[in-house]
């Protein structure tokens, strides 16, 4: 979460450029995962296909964290932190901060906050308008699958941030879960 000098709250878009960019990644993991399964047992063995493969979603899921990254450094930097507390938020050394506030990132973050597009259709600006306006049940979805796999079940405020509605499909997807690992 990226603190807000102000203390103000996180605007939607944030939020909501990160529910699209968490549920495009969970659904790059699932294809990496899916094609190096599907490539790796009989009768379908092959290095060739599976480095093909797993290449395409490992290279588009660096390339949607690294546009999510470049976002958040866009907006750091948008609402007035200093190139070195980008930096030391995002993790990266401070020379680093200009590779992830791309132009494609700048593009995004226009269009995520209904500036007008300089490049006129630009895809980046396109798909920020698009995230901006984006409510989907592929958030909910992908969240309580995450939370099934990753959340601490001996810990009983694990899922407190979660809606009750959302807590309950977690324990039951988190049972089906244990039932397969067994």
């Amino acid at each position: 979460m990226i603190p807000s000098p102000d203390g103000s709250p996180v605007p939607p878009h944030l939020t909501k450029a990160l529910d699209y960019h968490a549920v495009e990644i969970a659904k790059l993991l699932h294809q990496a995962l899916e094609a190096s399964r599907c490539t790796s047992t009989p009768p379908d063995h092959n290095l060739l296909e599976h480095t093909r493969l797993v290449g395409y979603a490992s290279s588009d899921l660096l390339r949607y964290a690294k546009l999510l990254c470049g976002l958040q450094a866009v907006q750091m930097q948008a609402i007035g932190y200093s190139t070195t507390a980008v930096a030391r938020y995002l993790q990266i050394p401070v020379a680093d901060v200009p590779q992830l506030a791309t132009e494609e990132a700048r593009q995004l973050f226009a269009g995520l906050i209904n500036s007008p597009d300089p490049h006129h259709d630009s895809c980046a600006h396109a798909l920020g308008r698009s995230i901006a306006s984006w409510e989907s049940a592929d958030r909910d979805r992908t969240e309580v699958a995450l939370a099934a796999l990753f959340h601490n079940p001996d810990d009983p405020d694990s899922l407190r941030h979660l809606p009750t509605r959302l807590q309950d499909a977690v324990q039951e997807v988190a049972k089906a879960l244990d039932t397969v690992a067994t």
